[in-house]
């Protein structure tokens, strides 16, 4: 996923980039991993498990091994917050490309459903009836050398951001977003939805009803990969002529909501 984000922005490998930046938003999905090393513990003791496999119980190393291979030599950042830790990726790499910290970022979420998370989430009373899967969803954020175009035609662009708790949050986190990105609601081309609608969220998903009905992505069981493959989705969507602006709207467990706006012009 990397990599074709870096080749659709005319980005050749290895960056070498001194400010290049990358993103990632990871979630409890990855806990596979540290799992499997733990029960090696427990079952055999420290000779049971080789310390060349410790690293990789962190939540920040897949981020790490990225930025390794890639040569990304700029700011190297891990959220990790669930089901939106792609969404809040997304939303500080726009940050750091509008303050001028990095030229472009790659950034997006990554998750990692086995064996091990499913049997802790059926323990902890949570159905997942998806089964096991890998996912992720990576976006170039930023002006790419030599203003390359995004898989060779328009470039796409994340426009606004916002993000929010509470009862009301997908509302409010949709609000911020437009309002950071200007734009009013009877402008939205799409709606999608990354991730499914909590229970007792009624009508359009809770959403502004001046906005078109929301369409459900084809990731939603993605967890951290969902939002920024949606966001891939929508901006590879066939469009009215003339650009489009797309408005993805998910939600976590814990009531809160993010909403991100793209356009294609």
């Amino acid at each position: 996923a990397a990599r074709d984000a870096l080749a659709e922005g005319g980005i050749s490998v290895p960056v070498r980039e001194e400010r290049a930046a990358i993103v990632l938003g990871v979630d409890e999905g990855i806990d596979g991993i540290r799992a499997r090393h733990s029960i090696a513990l427990r079952d055999g003791g420290p000779l049971a498990v080789s310390p060349l496999s410790f690293p990789f119980t962190s939540h920040n190393a897949v981020t790490a091994q990225l930025s390794i291979l890639l040569e990304i030599r700029g700011e190297s950042l891990t959220l990790c917050g669930g089901a939106l830790s792609g969404a809040a990726a997304l939303g500080a790499a726009r940050r750091l490309v509008l303050d001028g910290l990095a030229p472009f970022v790659l950034a997006g979420g990554v998750t990692s459903v086995e064996k091990e998370f499913l049997e802790g989430l059926s323990a902890a009373g949570f159905a997942d009836v998806g089964g096991e899967r890998d996912g992720a969803g990576i976006l170039l954020l930023g002006s790419p050398p030599g203003g390359a175009s995004w898989a060779g035609g328009p470039q796409p662009s994340l426009t606004g951001y916002g993000e929010a708790f509470g009862k009301d949050a997908a509302g409010d986190a949709v609000s911020a977003c437009l309002d950071d990105a200007e734009v009013h609601p009877r402008d939205v081309s799409s709606v999608w939805t990354a991730t499914p609608v909590p229970d007792g969220v009624e009508g359009n998903g809770g959403l502004p009803g001046s906005l078109p009905a929301a369409r459900s992505s084809p990731h939603a069981g993605m967890y951290a990969a969902a939002f920024p493959l949606t966001v891939a989705a929508a901006l590879r969507a066939p469009g009215r002529s003339g650009g489009r602006t797309s408005l993805i709207v998910g939600w976590d467990c814990l009531s809160g909501a993010a909403a991100a706006l793209v356009r294609v012009s």
